[in-house]
Formats: structure tokens, C-alpha cells, sequence
């Protein structure tokens, strides 16, 4: 697979443009919120002062009816129309107020991701597989600060677990050369990528749930009375249509013909009272607010219309609008029928339409029909056009992980020999960490039968190092673009002991609970090897083994780290223990490397600095000893 580049002069000042851009897009934002604020504040003093005014008038026609004065009254009928009038503008408005603020809010999370200021980004809740836990815990692939937070930008729960599916499941080396050119592709649509994510929103955070669809277009039946509701409620409308007519008619006499359609009202409106909550239930899982369903046709539209090229976007659209039986005709459909259905919650027409069409004609009942024949025809294909949503919202998240980070590049995931398979990355650093803090460098780990060993002192770097390589790893089997100037990999299956914990409410203690850990490790490497398919097995170990004595451990961990290399397995692991290099058994299949720190003395104070720079060899100093004295508690201190 050819490697795609981004941006190939890009330098440090293109990511402060980035976000001296975001700032001023921010500060117009506030500026047009607080006026459109100020708009909606004033027509709203208008629509009360409009009501009062109508409402007065009426009360003036009235105490003025003995006297014949009837210019009052259409006075009334004037100002309400005024009245309503102003309802009208209020309420859009409000809608443009709402969107403002979304489309704001949005600006902040991108300059909150900038900063990696993580208490300032909501968290975003997904499942994620039990098989996954460790390494997501481990690489903090979820939670407060974790690569979920810097790459989601999809609004839809199904958008946002597809993204979370993607960080989780590495995608095959096909699929991720099928993604990448849709990631480049949307990487300068911003417009678009802005549109998606507001349209998403509004989707989700108003009253209706894609998921809620999903699950009632793949029931068989709503279970609400079954056909005989459906033929009960025809034959009602049909007995008072015909009552009104024999009694319009005079057929039968008149007060005759009044009672039959009272009993028949009467009946309707017992009916009612018994099935409309489930019904209802029913109306709410399709689209809860008219412009739910409107919302969706505005999702669908926007991808189908979205000028495209590449293959994964494409497939996406024609996903959605393959055939006779598109989902836009489906959505446009879909509209018509839901407002129907939301007549209820017009507050214009809930008295002077709903009512009388729901105690005549039992109006829900009929809907549920009209809904139930649309599930007929299309619910078959609701998950697929959801599926393809999601995966556009997707891309859409990686495209703009890629343009807010211009120095990011794309990386080359191909089949290699099993020989010399390795990963090997130029200035890698860690995406989590603030572009202007993060020191790179260039790493390479294999080929089979090696390890990379990173030795150092406490704080050097390691651990960093070893997150920097498995989340750039998992950015690059998504299909995104990488923190570094270049990576090449093989198709890899990840696997990490980094934090493991004790239990003491379950009796495990700390070194049981790593060898647990190892274990569940090594056994992957073995399923992996069995397995003989394109994936390597590749680990990433941070100080296993402490809990228990140093003799003890070395062996423990030449043991793990041979049944790893005998199983094809490359990675690597770091160590306060300066020993293990000389271990004989695995001395040759060290690939060492160590950080280090500098000591310094500043008017009479010892300071301790940091490159974070990776160098070839094994660690040549330790500094425990130093931090004991720096913080009090050394030999020399009282």
C-alpha cells in the first residue's frame, strides 16, 4: 500500500494557525450568539406584550357585545393573527439561537482538544469488548484523557460506538487503505464536517435516538392491539361518518343521530384512554418531535449530495441511496407520516385538528398503521443506512483529527515477511500530550526474535514511549492519520501489561495479579501463531513484575519474554532493571535503548531535568537515590 502524506511542509507554526483560527471563529461565535440572544429576548417581550394586547381586546368586545360594538372583536381576531405571527418568528429564532450555540460549543471542544484540556471535554460513553479492557486501560484508549476524547467528533451514539469499534478492533490492511483516502478527502470539507456534526446533534439531543428506530423498524409487529385494533378502529370511523350523515340527512331524526355519535365519541375516547400511552410509546421511538424525522432527511441528504471520490465514501452513499428504496425517499416519507403522528404536540392544531380526528376517527390508531406499513418497505434497510452513517460520521472524526494536526502524517500498514516484520516510526510522539510538549523520536521494534528493552531512570520517559508506539499503532489500523513523520507497520494485534492493580476485595495480590496479566498475554501470542493469518501478535510491557524480589523477577521475565519470541511475537518492554541486558538466554535478542536525566546544581539546589530523548544502549545512571534527597528524605537530610 503506497504511503499518503499530509501536509509535508507543515511546521509548528501551521498548528498555532490552526488555533489562533479557532480562537477568532470563537470570538465571532460569541459575538453573534449574544446578539441573536439579544433578538430573541426582545421579540419574546413582543409576544407577551402581543398576547396581553389581543387578550384585552377580546375582553373589550365582550363587556362591549350588549351595546353591538363589534369592532372589538376584530380587533381580537387581528391581534391574535399578530400574536401568532410573532409565536412564528420567536420559535426560529430560538432554533438559529440553538444552533449557534451548538456550532459553538463545537468550537470549544476543538480548541479544548488542541490544549488537551481534558476536564473541559464531556465524557463520551461507549462499549467497549471485555477481551479489550487491559489495552484500552493501558494505552487510555477511553475515560477522561484518552484517545477517544482527541478523535471523536461524531453526535450520533451509533457514530460515536463506531469509533469506539474502530479504537478497539484494528481493521484489516485492505480496509485501512480503503479509509485512508476518505479521511484525506474530508480532511478540507470543515463546512461539511461542521454541517455532519450539528446535524448529528440535533438528531440525537432533541427527542429522537437513531437507536430507537433501529429497534422498532426490526420489530416484526408494535404489539398495540394487534389487527384487531387496526379493523375496531376502521369500523368506529365508519359508524360515526355514517352518523353524521343519517343525521345531516334527517334518515333517522336528528337527536336520534346525536346520540349515536356521542356513544360513538364516548367509545372512542375510552379507547383512547387505554391504548394511547402505548402508542404514543410507539410515536416517540420513530421520532418524538416533527423535526426529528426531518433531522434524518437532512443527515441523509447532506452525505448523499456531499461531492466525493474516494472508494469508502462512495460506498457509503450508494449504501444510502442504492436502488428504488433509498433512504432519502425513505426519510422524506418518513417526515410526512411523523407529523401526522405529532399532531398531538402542535399547539396550534392539537385542539382544532388532533382532538376531533383522534375522538371521531381514532387518528393514532391509523397512523400506527400508516408508521407499520413504512416499516413494512424499508425497516429491512434502517440498520444498513444507520451503518453507513455512522461510518461517514466516522471518517468525518479522523479527517478532522488530521486537520488539526497538520504535522500528521498517514502511515503505510502493510503485509510483511514474518522474518523481518517490524514497526519502525521517525519522530513519533504521543498524541495525547500537547503538540508543544511532546518530544519525538524515532523507533523501531522487531524483527521476530528481537525485543526493544528501554531502560532509564524514574520519569525519563519509558512508559511515554511505550504509549506513544501502541496509540499511534491503534490511529494507524483505524485508518487515521499518525503522531509522527512517518510510520510503517505490519498488521498487528495489540497487547500491554502497564497498569495492573491488586484486588483485595477478590484475594489477588499484585504480582499474582501481573502474572494473570502475562499470562493472558502470552496465550494471545500462542492463538496468534496457530492462528497463521496476516496479524502479529505485538506487546508492550512497562516494569512487569515488581511485586516481587529482584532474582526472583529476572527470571520470571526471561520466561515470559522467551515464550513470546518462541511464539512470533514482537515488542517491547521497559525496565528499572539494569541486569536483565546481561540475562544470557536473551541477551542476543535485546534491542537496547535508555533516557536519562541531568543533574544540575542552581544557587545551592539540585535540579533534576529531562530530555525525553531516546538513546542507543543500556542506561548508564539511575536516579532513585537523588529523588530520595530531593524531596527530604536522604541520608544528608535532618
Amino acid at each position: 500500500m503506497p504511503e499518503m502524506q499530509a501536509d509535508s511542509d507543515s511546521s509548528p507554526s501551521d498548528q498555532k494557525a490552526i488555533y489562533d483560527r479557532y480562537q477568532q471563529r470563537l470570538e465571532e461565535q460569541n459575538a453573534l450568539v449574544e446578539t441573536t440572544a439579544a433578538k430573541w429576548r426582545s421579540v419574546g417581550f413582543l409576544r407577551g406584550s402581543s398576547f396581553i394586547f389581543a387578550f384585552i381586546l377580546l375582553v373589550c368586545g365582550f363587556l362591549a357585545v350588549l351595546q353591538v360594538q363589534t369592532p372589538w372583536f376584530i380587533g381580537f381576531v387581528c391581534g391574535f393573527v399578530a400574536f401568532l405571527t410573532i409565536v412564528f418568528i420567536h420559535e426560529g429564532i430560538f432554533v438559529k439561537l440553538h444552533k449557534q450555540k451548538l456550532e459553538r460549543s463545537f468550537t470549544r471542544r476543538s480548541i479544548a482538544v488542541l490544549r488537551r484540556d481534558w476536564n473541559s471535554l464531556p465524557d463520551i460513553p461507549a462499549e467497549i469488548p471485555p477481551s479489550r479492557l487491559a489495552v484500552a486501560n493501558d494505552l487510555d484508549l477511553f475515560g477522561k484523557a484518552s484517545l477517544m476524547k482527541l478523535v471523536c467528533t461524531a453526535q450520533t451514539p451509533l457514530g460515536i460506538q463506531k469509533i469506539a469499534d474502530w479504537i478497539s478492533e484494528p481493521a484489516s490492511v485492505e480496509e485501512v487503505s480503503r479509509r485512508q483516502p476518505g479521511v484525506a478527502e474530508l480532511k478540507g470539507q470543515t463546512e461539511h464536517r461542521d454541517r455532519l456534526s450539528l446535524l448529528g446533534n440535533l438528531v440525537t439531543n432533541q427527542h429522537g435516538d437513531p437507536k430507537k428506530l433501529m429497534d422498532w423498524a426490526g420489530r416484526p409487529t408494535d404489539q398495540v392491539g394487534g389487527n384487531l385494533l387496526q379493523y375496531f378502529a376502521r369500523f368506529m370511523t365508519v359508524f360515526n361518518f355514517v352518523a353524521v350523515i343519517l343525521g345531516v340527512t334527517q334518515l333517522i331524526p336528528f337527536p336520534i343521530a346525536i346520540l349515536v355519535l356521542l356513544a360513538g365519541l364516548a367509545i372512542n375516547f375510552i379507547t383512547t384512554v387505554f391504548s394511547a400511552s402505548k402508542i404514543h410509546n410507539v410515536f416517540n421511538e420513530v421520532a418524538a418531535r416533527q423535526p426529528d424525522a426531518e433531522h434524518y432527511l437532512q443527515l441523509i441528504k447532506l452525505i448523499c449530495t456531499a461531492d466525493v471520490k474516494s472508494e469508502y465514501l462512495v460506498d457509503q452513499q450508494t449504501q444510502l441511496k442504492s436502488g428504488s428504496i433509498s433512504a432519502y425517499t425513505a426519510f422524506a416519507d418518513l417526515t410526512r407520516r411523523t407529523w401526522m403522528a405529532n399532531l398531538r404536540r402542535n399547539s396550534l392544531l392539537f385542539i382544532v385538528v388532533y382532538l376531533p380526528l383522534q375522538f371521531f376517527a381514532l387518528w393514532d390508531i391509523h397512523i400506527l398503521r400508516h408508521l407499520a406499513n413504512w416499516r413494512t418497505r424499508y425497516g429491512e434497510n434502517v440498520a444498513n443506512w444507520f451503518d453507513a452513517i455512522a461510518n461517514w460520521e466516522a471518517i468525518s472524526s479522523l479527517a478532522k483529527l488530521a486537520n488539526d494536526h497538520p504535522s500528521c502524517r498517514f502511515p503505510t500498514v502493510e503485509l510483511q515477511d514474518l522474518s523481518s516484520a517490524k514497526l519502525q516510526a521517525t519522530r513519533i510522539t504521543h498524541p495525547l500530550l500537547p503538540v508543544s510538549d511532546a518530544v519525538p523520536n524515532s523507533v523501531e521494534v522487531g524483527p521476530v526474535g528481537t525485543i526493544l528493552l528501554v531502560t532509564g531512570s524514574n520519569m525519563s520517559g519509558k512508559s511515554t514511549l511505550l504509549r506513544s508506539i501502541g496509540l499511534n499503532s491503534v490511529l494507524a489500523q483505524m485508518g487515521s492519520v499518525v503522531f509522527a513523520d512517518s510510520l510503517i507497520q505490519p498488521p498487528l494485534e495489540l497487547q500491554t501489561s502497564i497498569r495492573v492493580q491488586d484486588s483485595v476485595a477478590d484475594g489477588v495480590s499484585f504480582y499474582f495479579a501481573e502474572l494473570t496479566r502475562l499470562k493472558q498475554v502470552v496465550e494471545a501470542a500462542r492463538s496468534r501463531q496457530k492462528q497463521n493469518d496476516q496479524r502479529m501478535l505485538f506487546f508492550l510491557l512497562d516494569e512487569i513484575l515488581q511485586g516481587t524480589n529482584s532474582r526472583e523477577r529476572q527470571i520470571a521475565v526471561c520466561q515470559v519474554l522467551k515464550k513470546l519470541i518462541e511464539f512470533d511475537a514482537i515488542g517491547a518492554i521497559s525496565t528499572h532493571d539494569l541486569e536483565l541486558v546481561n540475562a544470557e538466554e536473551l541477551k542476543s535478542s535485546f534491542q537496547p535503548v535508555h533516557f536519562r536525566e541531568t543533574i544540575s546544581e542552581i544557587d545551592g539546589k539540585r535540579e533534576m531535568d529531562f530530555d525525553y530523548l531516546m538513546r542507543e544502549g543500556v542506561a548508564t545512571t539511575t536516579n532513585a537515590l537523588e529523588l530520595l534527597r530531593m524531596v527530604g528524605l536522604g541520608e544528608e537530610s535532618p
